[in-house]
């Protein structure tokens, strides 16, 4: 037994979220959204400066129902009485979808979608940045990523 406590468990959507946060055009003063995408569901966070102030998961079973879910998700911020139109960044973190599919959505919702990468700003040894299957889904380590971010 130690004298540890845990003080936060992180997950990769916000670790994304503290990426964001450090992007200086992100605005503190103005709503945006940020999207985590996996090979199985949507987690939508809409964020009222650093607060998330709505938080949705939407699951997907293919591909094809990507772009539907989304349109989905974006409705239920609309229901709640926040307008989508007026948020003023969408992020998306992910190692799920291509840029193309990405695309499709900035194009289908009329949204000016970030892709963020946590480890973009991070520097990485060769041996990291050469390995084709840790580049895959380098989004796997961001939660330990998170923690050393909360410890600056």
């Amino acid at each position: 037994k130690n004298n540890l406590a845990i003080k936060f468990i992180d997950n990769v959507h916000l670790t994304g979220n503290l990426l964001i946060f450090s992007d200086p055009s992100f605005n503190k003063l103005q709503n945006s959204v940020s999207l985590f995408v996996n090979e199985e569901s949507i987690s939508f966070m809409v964020l009222e400066g650093t607060t998330p102030i709505f938080v949705k998961t939407i699951n997907y079973n293919n591909i094809s129902e990507l772009i539907p879910k989304v349109t989905e998700g974006f409705n239920s911020i609309n229901q709640i009485g926040i307008d989508s139109q007026l948020l003023h960044k969408a992020y998306v973190v992910t190692d799920s979808i291509s840029d193309n599919i990405i695309e499709q959505i900035r194009t289908k919702l009329n949204l000016n979608l970030l892709r963020v990468n946590p480890f973009d700003k991070i520097g990485q040894s060769p041996l990291i940045k050469e390995n084709d299957l840790i580049q895959r889904k380098i989004l796997t380590f961001s939660s330990a990523l998170g923690i050393v971010l909360r410890l600056e």
